[in-house]
């Protein structure tokens, strides 16, 4: 994970705590992710090329939001 300007990018989807942002990794088990933001501005998620990005979901205080997926095919 890194942070430039206030934009958070995490590259894998492990557990980790960092001063941005805490990742709470369910993968394989339950097939999710929870990330808390502590200071970002904003989130860029890498979702793995095996993900079906059909079945990928954000939810921001249990509401979904839009989520924009850039580059990949």
């Amino acid at each position: 994970m890194r942070e430039s300007q206030g934009v958070a990018q995490v590259n894998l989807l492990l557990n980790r705590a960092s001063p941005w942002l805490d990742i709470d990794s369910y993968l394989p088990y339950q097939g999710k992710v929870v990330i808390r933001n502590k200071t970002a501005r904003l989130i860029a998620v890498r979702i793995p090329r095996w993900a079906d990005l059909g079945a990928v979901h954000s939810r921001l205080n249990d509401r979904e939001i839009h989520q924009y997926a850039v580059g990949g095919t």
